[in-house]
């Protein structure tokens, strides 16, 4: 911003006496009144200057001087400037030179001899429009940041209430179906919740990283399904900087819901020990496999994915229909192995190589119906 006198404040570090003199001139004939021109002939005592309660607007560097020399006089500057933007102001003609200037943080690079003072000027101005306009943006983004922040508390919480009215209500029936149904319900919302928990308290306000989550999810199923002495334990593989949209996290969360619940009802209907396990893997080209396996009892015999939709198929396997039904929205598809126990797997592209734009129509109708 420029000072409070209304000038601009111009910090000149060049230890040329000559050429210092010609600009400090050429400042004070060309009616430049609005500028300040302050001289330092060092780095160290540029430093100074910036110590102090000097109010400085933009920085003319020579990047030769007898504490620095090119690029590293640049870094050490920029170092100590903060956001006070830096104009090099140089004797070498040398193109890569300035690309590289500009490219390590200088808003400009000028050559003495080609530059006249109305460029000189032009430029200063143009570095000081930048850095308002790049402090406007940046201030734009804190309050978009603020905002979303917000809106994943607000979803959290509301899914959260819905929950425990889901949980109230459960306490006027003592039917173990309909306790079921409120249980599956509650999991549903709550692996929702998590994702909107997570994004919450996240530097990165618009992507879930899908391990931390999957461990969330997987407690609290633990807590919600396992009642006695089981010896159960969910191994998670996934990479533990994988990490995914909203978009995508929650129909995954879902997904997880659906399957680690139901690993845990029925592979082991007489306890002991067992171990699910939660697989993410990358293979082919882009496509990825989400996976949940367990060494229990396996599926029965008869069991085909391709009957879910079927009508002689029992309300219980609702938490299937809802897990194919989402493996489609994410343009993949559900797999059922049959082997030492259970592994089901969705295999779907990964949303890093394509658009997700994705709709839940199915699940929302699914849902209503």
């Amino acid at each position: 911003m420029v000072s409070s006198q209304g000038k601009i404040k111009v910090l000149f570090i060049e230890d040329d006496e000559a050429y210092a003199y010609l600009i400090k001139s050429i400042f004070k004939k060309t009616n430049f009144l609005d500028f300040d021109l302050l001289q330092a002939k060092s780095l160290n005592e540029a430093f100074n200057v910036l110590s102090s309660q000097v109010k400085i607007d933009v920085i003319l560097l020579d990047l030769m001087l007898p504490d620095g020399d090119g690029l590293d006089s640049l870094a050490r500057m920029l170092a100590i400037a903060g956001t006070v933007p830096i104009i090099v102001l140089s004797c070498v003609d040398d193109e890569e030179l300035a690309l590289k200037a500009v490219k390590q943080g200088a808003q400009d690079y000028l050559v003495k001899g080609q530059a006249d003072i109305s460029t000189v000027k032009r430029s200063i101005r143009y570095a000081i429009e930048r850095k308002q306009l790049i402090e406007k943006i940046r201030e734009s983004l804190k309050d978009k940041e603020s905002l979303l922040n917000e809106v994943h508390h607000r979803v959290k919480n509301n899914l959260q209430v819905v929950s425990s009215l889901l949980s109230l209500q459960s306490r006027y029936t003592k039917d173990p179906k309909v306790l079921a149904v409120f249980k599956d319900c509650r999991n549903r919302i709550i692996s929702m919740a998590l994702v909107h928990e997570k994004l919450y308290r996240s530097s990165n306000l618009s992507r879930v990283k899908l391990r931390d989550y999957v461990q969330s999810l997987a407690q609290h199923l633990l807590c919600s399904y396992l009642k006695g002495p089981e010896d159960l334990s969910i191994d998670i593989d996934i990479d533990s900087e994988r990490s995914f949209a909203v978009d995508i996290a929650v129909p995954c969360g879902l997904i997880l819901n659906e399957l680690i619940s139901n690993s845990l009802r029925h592979a082991f209907p007489n306890g002991g020990v067992g171990t699910i396990r939660v697989e993410l893997k990358t293979f082919g080209k882009g496509n990825i496999v989400l996976a949940v396996k367990d060494n229990g009892i396996g599926l029965p015999k008869d069991f085909q994915i391709s009957k879910l939709e079927e009508s002689q198929f029992e309300s219980g396997t609702i938490g299937l229909k809802i897990v194919d039904m989402l493996a489609r929205q994410l343009n993949g598809s559900l797999v059922a192995k049959n082997g030492t126990g259970t592994s089901m797997e969705v295999e779907f592209p990964d949303p890093a190589l394509i658009d997700s734009g994705l709709e839940y129509r199915g699940l929302t109708s699914l849902l209503r119906d």
